[in-house]
């Protein structure tokens, strides 16, 4: 509510403050104005909020990316470390209703009671979470993961309490793509065409397409990296090397090792294909889609 924005007097008695991450105005009779002017902006007092605005975004894209790691990289993470960060509002908005689970190796590893939706936070109690039977447990296991969405066997169920509970993530966890190893592929398969042929007008467009999903971009493709069972792995999606601004077609997806060797498709582990189904699907889904009736001509 606008009563609780710390309002910056200006010289003229007009005011700023940031509101969810963004610099608003009111005017000297208090009246709320639907942006600030440049006047405002430019002023001493207005720099220094958008200079607050542009540290709290790095923050938030800093604690973004940490937690991400987690959980892509499956990374034991102290109790005493959520407990540290939790009254952050950039850390709560991303750790608040994730799952999490012990990690593996600690004596509440074997206890599927203790993995659940994360709630709470308490110095003294622990973690407050959610299981799956709807029961809240408080738990302070030494360290806990933040599981891949593919790695939960329930994922399907733990969506449902999300949906049922009103609650939306900060971190992309049950909402992600997720995408299994089908059975019986070919052991000697090396790449998956499934994505190839995907045309863009210009490279460009599939390179922005990929850094915007957080894909880097290097030799003509698109690259995400996942450490799994110990081992970084590396998903590589051909996206084109040309000109930029010259047309480009999709090719193959691959995957390799930490020794930059090619990993057979059968071979890959789950989080590290999953990621990489996953980036490709999300770059082949920005293709260029010839209209309907141009197609049929």
């Amino acid at each position: 509510m606008e009563t609780e924005l710390r309002w910056l007097e200006l010289d003229d008695g007009s005011a700023l403050a940031i509101d969810e991450g963004k610099l608003v105005a009111r005017n000297k009779k208090g009246k709320r104005l639907k942006a600030p002017s440049k006047k405002m902006k430019d002023s001493e007092r207005g720099q220094e909020l958008l200079d607050v605005i542009a540290l709290q975004k790095a923050h938030a894209q800093s604690c973004l990316e940490t937690v991400e790691t987690w959980m892509l990289r499956s990374l034991p993470v102290p109790t005493r470390a959520l407990v540290a960060t939790w009254p952050d509002p950039a850390w709560r908005r991303l750790l608040e209703h994730t799952v999490v689970a012990p990690a593996p190796g600690t004596p509440e590893a074997d206890d599927p009671d203790l993995v659940g939706m994360l709630r709470d936070v308490d110095a003294d109690k622990g973690l407050g979470l959610v299981n799956l039977d709807g029961e809240t447990v408080w738990a302070a296991p030494e360290t806990v993961v933040i599981p891949h969405p593919i790695l939960l066997d329930e994922l399907s169920e733990w969506r449902g309490m999300m949906a049922d509970l009103g609650v939306a993530q900060g971190l992309a966890q049950l909402a992600r793509e997720t995408f299994a190893k089908p059975d019986g592929l070919d052991p000697t398969l090396q790449n998956l065409d499934t994505y190839n042929g995907a045309q863009f007008e210009q490279l460009n467009h599939a390179i922005g397409r990929a850094r915007a999903i957080g894909c880097r971009v290097s030799g003509g493709f698109a690259v995400t990296s996942v450490w799994e069972e110990g081992v970084r792995y590396r998903a590589l999606f051909w996206i084109g090397a040309e000109d930029p601004f010259y047309e480009t077609v999709t090719g193959d997806l691959m995957w390799t090792d930490a020794e930059e060797k090619a990993v057979r498709v059968a071979k890959v582990p789950p989080v590290a294909y999953s990621e990489g189904v996953r980036m490709a699907a999300l770059i082949h889904a920005a293709r260029k889609v010839e209209d309907e009736d141009e197609a049929k001509s």
